[in-house]
């Protein structure tokens, strides 16, 4: 055999670091790459749950405002020997009725987002419903003394407005909550 066949080739110390510091480098920079990838998904992650949880907010907003609406219609019939509105409770039924007719077009954008738009579909009309009876209707029973009858149809349609609204917000509260656990 001849000496060139024989003689292994090796790398010297120099070149088996400079192969070593080189790998490390690679690996540093995928570890770097991936954790950035992950930052960023992430983040986006979060700023959807950060969106939901002010669509929730909002949609827990209105819940309050309508149960607040529907109370002050109730203390107002169950007082109706008082033969008006009181100012605080028309106060608080303007501010609640603005809040929902406000706010009506974001709950209506949350039922397209997800994917049920039927949801929202009587909103505008339960709010102009809850709009007549309270400012309208009511004061009108009130100032006639109306009888008992039509104090028991004003307050049938108070329920059934404010129900179905309440029904949609709790459900739309429920389902953000569900959507925005799936997200984490």
């Amino acid at each position: 055999m001849s000496e060139g066949t024989k003689k292994k080739r090796s790398l010297s110390v120099s070149q088996r670091l400079l192969t070593l510091g080189g790998a490390a480098l690679i690996g540093f920079g995928a570890m770097i790459v991936v954790g950035w990838n992950q930052s960023s998904g992430v983040g986006e992650v979060l700023a959807r749950g950060q969106d939901i949880g002010e669509k929730v907010a909002v949609v827990n907003e209105l819940r309050v405002a309508n149960l607040d609406l529907v109370l002050a219609a109730m203390d107002t019939i169950v007082d109706k020997d008082e033969g008006v509105v009181l100012p605080e409770r028309a106060e608080t039924i303007k501010k609640a009725l603005t809040q929902l007719r406000d706010r009506a077009p974001v709950i209506e954008n949350i039922t397209k987002i997800i994917g049920k738009p039927e949801l929202s579909a009587t909103l505008r009309a339960d709010i102009d419903e809850m709009e007549k009876a309270t400012l309208t209707e009511l004061p009108a029973l009130l100032a006639a003394k109306a009888g008992a009858d039509e104090f028991a149809k004003i307050d049938d349609a108070i329920d059934g407005a404010g129900e179905r609204i309440s029904s949609l917000l709790s459900g739309l509260s429920a389902e953000g909550v569900r959507i925005a656990a799936d997200n984490i």
